[in-house]
């Protein structure tokens, strides 16, 4: 829970007057830290505690489910603990369908762990991890002389435009640009912005440039380069996909999209991850509308990486203060996005505002 200080209790009052207010605050991101819908299936002895038995499945299964989600592909490789640490982690357990037969039992569980345990967990035993959710996030594909590998571009364009979201943590939009031809080359590309960042100045984008480099009878070679920029800091990988093509049919590109949008979680996660670093950082709200301060004060102690804020100055015009932020500066202004806000950063002071 967030403890915001202020120098005067008039300020207090005041600002609490209108906490009744209605506003139209931003859905809540989904907790990673619930893993619901367990499936266990076991053989049924009637001389052991079945339901005890099928429940410790339950809450490994529940913790690998979460952690998938939380951990970056590395540290999920490297993930190891016992039972009974599990069970420190875990604030509940719903049984949600129970079915006993002559010879086997199944059941479906909710395992709800304690978030604060859980990160206490992972940066305990140096596993970088992240809970912030990415929404609405452009990948725009591009793919040279399209026209000329129709059936094959239209295939790996289809794969992209059916994926929505990556581990429920990143949010697709996916875009498609004009076709390539022999003139464009992979900088037009990949210099080019195809979103609109007017309402801020930070920009979350993803590239994907495609291109074949050789096809045989039975055989493609494809060369890949992805730039996934996060608050205008870029990141690029390249990837050669040499694909079997004696079957051709809509699940070609699919392995291949999987690990680019493994890529893309892991980025994601290194660049957002939580750990104990506290920034201070200096903040101004410009804006007369008292109800407008109220949303975003909510906004804010919604969010995790914020373990406090205070307010040094309150009028008619402006609120001024500091925000004690757990993580990397650069980090700042995509979380705040993912609440609805924005962080425009003027160098002494970063200012806050609502998205229309």
């Amino acid at each position: 829970m967030i403890k915001a200080n202020y120098n005067k209790l008039y300020l207090f009052l005041l600002i609490n007057i209108f906490i009744f207010l209605s506003s139209n605050t931003y859905p809540d991101s989904k907790s990673f830290y619930n893993a619901q819908d367990i499936k266990v299936i076991i053989n049924y002895n009637a001389a052991s505690d079945i339901r005890n038995s099928a429940i410790e499945i339950a809450k490994r299964n529940g913790f690998n489910q979460i952690s998938r989600n939380l951990l970056g592909e590395e540290e999920f490789r490297r993930l190891s603990i016992e039972d009974i640490t599990i069970s420190n982690l875990i604030e509940s357990i719903e049984v949600e369908s129970e079915k006993i037969s002559s010879d086997t039992y199944e059941g479906i569980f909710s395992i709800y762990f304690n978030p604060y345990r859980v990160r206490e967990f992972y940066s305990s035993n140096s596993l970088i991890f992240s809970d912030v959710v990415l929404r609405n996030l452009p990948i725009t594909i591009g793919f040279k002389d399209s026209d000329k590998f129709f059936l094959f571009s239209n295939i790996w364009k289809t794969g992209w435009k059916n994926v929505q979201s990556i581990e429920n943590k990143i949010f697709a939009k996916i875009q498609l640009v004009e076709e390539f031809n022999g003139k464009n080359n992979v900088s037009d590309f990949l210099e080019s912005s195809y979103i609109d960042i007017s309402a801020s100045n930070e920009k979350n984008e993803v590239l994907i440039w495609s291109e074949i480099r050789k096809i045989s009878e039975n055989e493609l070679t494809m060369d890949i380069i992805v730039k996934f920029i996060i608050n205008n800091k870029s990141n690029t990988f390249k990837k050669t996909l040499v694909q079997n093509i004696d079957v051709i049919d809509e699940t070609l590109f699919s392995e291949m999209i999987t690990e680019i949008e493994n890529e893309i979680l892991n980025i994601w996660i290194q660049s957002t991850k939580t750990n104990s670093k506290i920034e201070i950082i200096s903040y101004q709200y410009n804006g007369k509308n008292i109800s407008d301060w109220i949303e975003l004060r909510n906004s804010l102690e919604k969010i995790d990486m914020i373990s406090n804020y205070s307010i040094n100055q309150f009028d008619l015009e402006k609120v001024q203060g500091t925000i004690e932020f757990r993580g990397e500066i650069d980090q700042f202004a995509p979380v705040l996005r993912e609440y609805n806000l924005i962080s425009t950063n003027f160098g002494q002071y970063h200012e806050l505002s609502l998205y229309d």
